[in-house]
């Protein structure tokens, strides 16, 4: 996942929409990337508007969406910075019965956009984090999907093993490659969640008491998302 997000910034996409609930692993991948490209990360959630990335804690002034991407609009000159927005889609909703404040949102989204593109050492990307997509169509030119973020089998290998190591029991080796496989597709927080349910069911975990567990907690997520039929 990072190396799609660090070719789509190399490559100057000004807006990359994020599909994806959980916010712990998408968060977890922007660390390492700023890390890794020396960016700052603003982030404004839509409870609480202004937050510390580092720390979760909230600014000690208080202000909207309009307000914070003013204030931070010139914060890309000389610097790499990365805005991280989460859960506008409320805000990016447009036609003739939205509010102003929609239409200005995105006007000021659409220039600090357009500077990433054709502005002299001017780097900032915009992250758009959210449940449910809503692309207006006077940005949708600048805007670039990115899938959610899904561990691989080794990634889901190690989480078996670390959460088996920190409940102190322990999954037999020839069942681990088993279980990541039919945890695939899965996020780390539907993984986390799927494991913390059967742990309680009999204080372990292991595929013949839990393949079925899984798949019925897999079939539920796509109901749920109105997403293709599911087959075992």
């Amino acid at each position: 996942m990072n190396s799609i997000f660090s070719l789509y910034i190399e490559a100057l996409r000004p807006i990359l929409y994020i599909d994806d609930i959980d916010f712990h692993s998408v968060d977890g991948s922007l660390k390492d990337l700023a890390k890794e490209s020396g960016a700052i990360i603003k982030e404004f959630s839509m409870a609480y508007g202004a937050i510390d990335f580092a720390t979760k804690k909230l600014q000690v002034f208080s202000e909207n969406l309009i307000e914070f991407l003013d204030r931070n609009k010139d914060a890309g000159y000389g610097e790499r910075v990365f805005l991280l927005l989460k859960d506008i889609h409320p805000l990016l909703r447009t036609g003739d019965t939205a509010p102003l404040e929609n239409h200005k949102i995105i006007a000021c989204l659409r220039h600090i956009a357009e500077r990433t593109i054709y502005a002299n050492d001017y780097y900032c990307t915009i992250f758009i984090v959210s449940g449910e997509r809503v692309i207006p169509k006077e940005i949708e030119h600048l805007i670039t999907l990115v899938p959610a973020v899904k561990p691989e089998w080794d990634k889901i290998e190690i989480m078996l093993k670390e959460y088996a190591d920190h409940l102190n029991f322990s999954i037999r080796e020839e069942e681990i490659r088993p279980l990541a496989l039919e945890f695939k597709g899965l996020s780390a927080f539907q993984i986390r969640m799927i494991l913390d349910t059967a742990y309680c069911d009999g204080g372990f975990i292991s595929l013949e008491k839990d393949k079925k567990r899984i798949l019925d907690e897999k079939k539920q997520i796509i109901e749920k998302f109105g997403m293709l039929e599911f087959i075992k």
